[in-house]
């Protein structure tokens, strides 16, 4: 009787155990699903919502953090990759404020893919650009950087109501060469100028 018992409080703690991770399973497949999907031209996907209608949408958000961190060292052109690039920027679209951190991290690591980089700046801005305003004026600062890295950062910094973020970007602008990046940093310090002139 005593081992019928012992027996099947093993099980009841292998099932504990098993059926979560089984469900986080099925859960990250259906994401990587949706992260996977190139929508055809014309088409409207909305991967947003299809993330949203898995529910729990903590759990999701916890996984999609795992899935960062889990492809990190993905090669361009890969699945995984795909999975990395899209987690990143979904993280930005559900506005995940524990992804700052390594979102930061990804924006400075010279060994990830620049693009990758460019949409975590982009995510950084869409989560908390006050939060994150040090370190993306700090990508913007970097010349030797690949562009888009230094256009979603001010695009990002465009969103905040920082008088001093206002001044880096004129001075960025101002000294900056490439036409078309001097361009996007005109504009993202003309929006933010209206931004703060909105609120006095």
């Amino acid at each position: 009787m005593k081992n019928i018992f012992v027996s099947s409080i093993a099980l009841f703690l292998v099932l504990a155990v098993c059926v979560p991770t089984q469900c986080q399973t099925d859960i990250e497949k259906r994401i990587q699903m949706i992260l996977l999907y190139q929508p055809i031209e014309g088409e409207n996907y909305n991967a947003k919502a299809k993330i949203a209608q898995l529910g729990q949408i903590e759990n999701v958000k916890s996984i999609l953090l795992e899935i960062v961190g889990k492809y990190k060292q993905s090669e361009p052109g890969t699945e995984e990759y795909l999975y990395f690039a899209g987690a990143i920027r979904m993280l930005g679209e559900l506005k995940e404020k524990r992804a700052i951190e390594l979102l930061t991290q990804i924006l400075f690591d010279q060994h990830i893919n620049k693009g990758v980089r460019a949409y975590a700046a982009r995510s950084l801005g869409q989560i908390d650009p006050e939060r994150s305003k040090q370190s993306l004026l700090k990508a913007l600062a970097n010349k030797s950087d690949y562009f888009g890295v230094r256009v979603e950062a001010a695009e990002a910094l465009a969103t905040t109501r920082d008088r001093q973020v206002l001044k880096a970007l004129e001075r960025h602008s101002c000294e900056e060469k490439d036409s078309f990046v001097r361009q996007k940093l005109e504009t993202a310090a003309k929006e933010l100028r209206a931004r703060i002139r909105a609120t006095q």
